[in-house]
């Protein structure tokens, strides 16, 4: 009888090992980022009720440190977490999981696993080229009728400042600015901040007329390599010598906020 009941409870195990299944978050930032945590959560609650599935989440912290050496260190780190592990699903989070996916797909990742991908900014079929088995949601950001809504809110308007970042994901924002803006380059100027420190921001914006606006796209790490946590960003930004007129001044627009109409 202790035999026959062995052998149930072992039938059991090996069934639901058959049918439980595990799923991997790739996130290219940080636990303790609200974009990164509010994903977690969406993805955490749809499986909640589901005892037979398993989520795991490991983070490449990108928005701290992106450097070749960096990311080759990562991926060992990878290689040595997971190396007992096969995924029933594997979802990469931004620009920068779904660029690791795709470069160490052969070595890390079966052909059969699923890859799914969410918040790609400028996608373009080279992003997921060579994967076999993926589907996913880009992230489009409509610069156009954002200045658009600028200009008709600012109708002077003569320049914009865009502050952004050197990261995979600011590079990607970067193009879709540079495919939209050859549409105002006869009346307004364009420049763009991305290699500047927290000081030279502040002398930069105090210099800019009434008839300017920035365009706040990301900034994360400053030149200096240093992570700037998003409410110390916030807080020195509300500080920042901005002179403002009541016919409209300067206006700062946040594209943190992805404003899509």
């Amino acid at each position: 009888m202790k035999k026959i009941f062995l052998l149930c409870c072992l039938s059991l195990g090996v069934l639901f090992a058959q049918n439980s299944k595990d799923i991997l978050i790739i996130h290219s930032y940080h636990k303790g980022y609200k974009w990164s945590d509010d994903i977690s959560k969406v993805i955490e609650k749809n499986f909640l009720d589901k005892e037979n599935i398993f989520v795991s989440s490991v983070y490449m912290d990108t928005k701290r440190v992106d450097s070749p050496e960096y990311l080759d260190t990562f991926y060992h780190y990878y290689q040595e977490r997971f190396k007992h592990y096969t995924f029933d699903v594997v979802i990469a989070v931004d620009n920068s999981a779904l660029a690791f996916v795709k470069e160490h797909y052969e070595e890390l990742f079966s052909k059969k696993t699923p890859i799914v991908f969410v918040g790609i900014n400028n996608f373009e079929p080279s992003l997921i080229e060579g994967i076999k088995n993926i589907s996913g949601v880009v992230e489009n950001v409509d610069i156009e009728k954002n200045i658009d809504l600028m200009i008709s809110l600012q109708p002077n308007l003569d320049k914009i400042l865009i502050i952004n970042e050197k990261t995979i994901t600011g590079d990607a924002v970067r193009k879709e600015i540079d495919a939209v803006s050859p549409k105002y380059e006869s009346r307004i100027e364009i420049e763009h901040v991305d290699s500047m420190d927290m000081d030279e921001i502040a002398s930069k914006t105090a210099g800019l007329s009434k008839n300017s606006a920035i365009l706040w796209v990301l900034l994360f790490k400053d030149k200096t390599g240093r992570f700037l946590p998003i409410k110390i960003i916030y807080n020195r930004f509300a500080k920042l010598p901005i002179p403002l007129s009541m016919d409209f001044g300067i206006f700062i627009w946040i594209m943190a906020l992805w404003v899509v109409f």
